[in-house]
């Protein structure tokens, strides 16, 4: 199948979604710091977002705390309740909560999107997803020739965001606390992948190149520049030996239906980016979804290229979503 085909085949299914119960489940951000304050817009943005895209497929949502949803998993009660709990949690804590919520839905006989636990914890975990990134043939900052060998990063090993992430002019120390990890920079821009895998076959919906005014700032990385971004964005191709080497990646961290992949290039004028060009640095099971992240900029892109009938935001959780239709649904 060709992406329009795939695409017209999520637009059909989407209308399973029609008159179905759904639980929005998501956390709340209590501490009033500035990098909480910003996640508790964005966590706001989300929801709005998700709820916008079940409205018009017709749905009926509720929101749920985690603290809910628990409840009711205990009471025996959630996958009678609920035909989907959508997994809105943000990854600025622990991945406890993040996790939980698929488990506690999978063992309540709940539908979960996006992702199930095993990928949340697989895909989150940037020892484990890097090692598999360069078991598929990708490049790492250890071992990439665009990465710099006298400034480092230093994140944590499981947080799915920017928080906690410091920046040095030093090469990679070696760190006594196993929760952080510590890599080569690699300066350029920042490229992600959304895709899907669908009957074995890699599906690449958009790659989306970031345009940093100041490549070689460590400023220009997305994740750091997340509060006050002046990035422009185009859409680009990949070829297909990166391709290849995604549909290994993917397969190895047990990647639901759909999935974003994280890379640094230094290459700003390419239309085609292949293995040598790209550098990995994580893949996440979980993507961002509202109007500006790279899951809603490539839907409003799809909707306007390839006619699409429903909204942007009603197509994007279709197509998270699209896994879990029936086999019957899937004409």
């Amino acid at each position: 199948m060709n992406i329009q085909e795939h695409i017209d085949a999520i637009c059909r299914r989407s209308e399973y979604w029609t008159g179905k119960n759904i639980g929005i489940a998501y956390t709340q951000v209590t501490s009033g710091d500035r990098d909480s304050i910003w996640y508790d817009r964005l966590g706001t943005d989300i929801l709005a977002f998700c709820s916008m895209g079940f409205s018009e497929l017709k749905s009926e949502f509720i929101f749920l705390t985690v603290d809910q949803l628990g409840k009711e998993a205990f009471d025996g009660t959630l996958g009678e309740n609920y035909d989907l709990i959508l997994n809105c949690c943000l990854g600025h804590r622990s991945i406890s909560n993040w996790a939980l919520i698929p488990s506690l839905s999978t063992w309540s006989n709940a539908k979960i999107a996006p992702a199930p636990t095993q990928a949340i914890i697989l895909g989150e975990d940037k020892l484990l997803s890097k090692d598999a990134a360069r078991s598929a043939g990708l490049h790492i900052p250890e071992t990439s020739t665009l990465a710099s060998s006298t400034k480092s990063v230093i994140k944590p090993r499981y947080l799915g965001s920017s928080v906690g992430v410091e920046f040095r002019h030093e090469p990679p120390p070696k760190l006594r606390d196993k929760s952080r990890i510590s890599e080569n920079f690699v300066a350029g821009h920042d490229l992600t992948i959304l895709a899907a895998i669908k009957n074995e076959e890699l599906i690449i919906f958009g790659s989306l190149l970031y345009l940093s005014e100041d490549p070689a700032s460590p400023k220009s990385m997305l994740t750091y520049d997340k509060k006050k971004s002046t990035k422009t964005n185009k859409l680009v191709d990949i070829d297909f030996d990166l391709a290849n080497a995604l549909y290994a990646l993917a397969d190895r961290m047990q990647m639901p239906n759909t999935f974003r992949v994280d890379f640094r290039t230094k290459h700003d004028d390419k239309r085609i980016y292949g293995l040598e060009d790209v550098c990995f640095l994580e893949i996440n099971p979980t993507p961002n979804m509202t109007w500006k992240s790279s899951l809603g900029t490539i839907c409003q892109y799809l909707k306007e290229n390839n006619n699409i009938s429903i909204s942007q935001e009603a197509f994007a959780m279709a197509m998270v979503c699209d896994h879990l239709v029936p086999n019957e649904s899937n004409s």
